[in-house]
């Protein structure tokens, strides 16, 4: 019997535990909307901007089809990639989810998948970004 009280003890501490977890927030469409409408702001020669949203809504993938911005050099694509980060986590707020974004570039301006062959992914960085800009407020 104590056993049984003991494993109840444990249960009960546990879920109460999970109440401290932060809830999972999807991106809202009026914010994938402001995004979307951010990106060429920051990379102007954009000419397809595709976003997805991870099922869990830690990730978010961006998909551009753009053959200047898919030729620029490195540095360039990994600078704009932060920037398009940083953006992301200014339109979502400081109450957001996101861990991980990926910027997918395609020269393919029609390609519409989430992996193009010819896709290049930089990392937008959106841990440590959130960490920098909501440091003092989460």
């Amino acid at each position: 019997m104590q056993k049984f009280y003991a494993s109840l003890a444990l249960g009960l501490i546990g879920l109460a535990s999970c109440n401290g977890l932060k809830e999972q927030k999807a991106i809202t469409t009026d914010q994938l909307k402001k995004i979307e409408d951010g990106i060429p702001k920051v990379i102007p020669t954009v000419t397809l901007i595709n976003t997805r949203q991870g099922d869990d809504h830690t990730k978010i993938k961006i998909i551009l089809g753009d053959p200047t911005f898919y030729n620029a050099n490195a540095d360039e694509k990994h600078s704009k990639a932060v920037e398009v980060g940083k953006m992301v986590l200014e339109v979502v707020g400081v109450d957001n989810s996101l861990s991980d974004g990926k910027l997918v570039i395609t020269k393919d301006v029609k390609n519409q998948a989430e992996d193009p062959a010819d896709g290049i992914t930089l990392d937008m960085k959106l841990d440590s970004l959130n960490n920098e800009l909501y440091k003092n407020k989460k």
